[in-house]
């Protein structure tokens, strides 16, 4: 809630008290922002959580560790895959009188497409591509409810409907070109260069009516809006080592440097028919923003280690904090009907944070291996931050399971992730009895999530 909405709204709170609570339910929504480890690439890498670091052994390693892709006994294949991705999201104790609501959504998640190659002369270099998506959320959310309420200001037959209409697109896709140097037999080293393309768009609408036994009406409508789009560039450096039945690697991810980026925002508040005769429109609209987008430096480590047919892994990443910044830096301007401040500044802030993974494959027969993983991925979400791009400060985990068939020169993967995670939010509103009472009693909201993600991948070997 910004400061524009606390003077000029709540100073005018009688029909748009619903709004309030809306707008700050809709603010409870997650993006991926904060969560570094949630989307996976390889197809044997996505069935051991992302935990190969210091054991890649597929085309992952153009990501995971560029270094490892000097020491992969079979670099000349293309990787590829499609996985489907069903998340679902319940709010419990939601609404007044601790009515549930939910959200979910079928659809395909990223996945890697890659490849590899040497050249004549280089037999101790080796080259690869790849294209990634490193953030992709989608969720569209629309709300409408009747309710009668005891508002301070309001006859008590007050009938008021909320209309809630929640939009947010994120989506950052990663091009890289890997170069890796075969030291010697055991050991080598790389790097990927990425240019990244990012863009965000979030829109809130909210509208409430509100109608009196003596025929009046009143209504609210609050629209805020802001989209953008930032390329900037970052890079991967790995270092990797294998002999026998060990590996291990390290990897360093540097900050990304922006090379150019614009958006625009949107803000309009509307009151009109209110009691207490404090009618007003304010609006701003601004284009071509200037747009940024910061990433921190991250280090992992890890090892792979193989005994007979089983080779177990272990990974565990740290990322920096990013000191806040400006996402988009609007102008305040002074608002037509309240004469208040409005800002519309988008920042982002974030904690250091760390994941572990533990992954396990099993050679259940020459062409056929089973795997198995577990994964944390902690939120690196401020939750002090104000007008941050993202609020999921709640940790996730993940199991996964799966298996990959050889066919000739074709190599399959099949398996399933589940990732899930909780935490409770302050309600947003009280319980209308509460509320008549005017004694706030309501239960704080339990928010989950879980994403499970069906893999289908495949591999083609020359």
């Amino acid at each position: 809630m910004n400061d524009f909405e606390e003077s000029a709204i709540l100073k005018r709170q009688n029909v748009i008290f619903t709004l309030i609570f809306l707008l700050s339910f809709a603010n409870q929504l997650f993006s991926q922002d904060s969560h570094y480890w949630t989307l996976q690439y390889g197809t044997r890498s996505t069935l051991l959580g992302g935990a190969v670091i210091g054991s890649v052994t597929d085309l992952g390693a153009t990501y995971y560790n560029p270094g490892m892709l000097a020491l992969l006994d079979d670099p000349a294949f293309i990787l590829s895959g499609a996985i489907y991705q069903y998340t679902q999201i319940k709010f419990q104790n939601a609404l007044p009188g601790q009515q549930d609501l939910g959200y979910s959504s079928l659809n395909t998640a990223p996945s890697l497409t890659a490849g590899s190659f040497s050249l004549p002369g280089l037999d101790k270099h080796k080259f690869g591509y790849s294209f990634l998506t490193r953030s992709k959320s989608r969720i569209r959310f629309s709300f409408r409810d009747t309710v009668v309420v005891g508002i301070p200001g309001f006859p008590e037959d007050a009938d008021q409907e909320g209309e809630l209409n929640y939009l947010q697109d994120i989506n950052d896709d990663w091009f890289g070109a890997t170069w890796a140097y075969h030291i010697n037999e055991n050991l080598g080293i790389g790097v990927t260069p990425y240019l990244s393309i990012r863009g965000q768009n979030s829109n809130i609408r909210s509208t409430v009516f509100g109608y009196f036994s003596e025929g009046s009406v009143a209504a609210a409508d609050i629209l805020n809006e802001y989209d953008y789009e930032v390329w900037r560039v970052l890079g991967k450096l790995g270092l990797g080592y294998r002999k026998g039945a060990f590996s291990t690697g390290f990897s360093l991810t540097t900050p990304s440097l922006r090379i150019f980026g614009s958006g625009q925002s949107a803000i309009r508040r509307l009151v009109s028919g209110s009691p207490s005769g404090n009618d007003l429109l304010d609006f701003n609209y601004q284009d071509d923003v200037k747009a940024n987008y910061e990433s921190s430096w991250a280090f992992g480590g890890g090892f792979g280690y193989k005994i007979g047919n089983t080779t177990l892994h272990f990974t565990a990443e740290w990322f920096d904090a990013v000191q806040k910044f400006t996402v988009l830096e609007t102008e305040d301007v002074v608002g037509q009907g309240s004469g208040d401040t409005l800002s519309h500044n988008v920042t982002l802030e974030l904690n250091s944070t760390i994941n572990v993974g533990f992954g396990v494959e099993t050679l259940l027969t020459p062409t056929v291996q089973l795997y198995g993983s577990f994964i944390t991925d902690h939120s690196a979400a401020n939750s002090r931050a104000i007008r941050n791009t993202t609020v999921t400060n709640w940790d996730l985990f993940q199991f996964a399971a799966g298996t990959t068939f050889d066919i000739k020169f074709v190599e399959l993967t099949l398996g399933l992730t589940h990732e899930f995670g909780n935490r409770d939010i302050p309600a947003p509103v009280p319980d209308i009895a509460a509320r008549t009472s005017q004694e706030n009693t309501k239960d704080d909201v339990r928010l989950s999530t879980t994403i499970t993600k069906f893999v289908f991948g495949f591999s083609f070997h020359f």
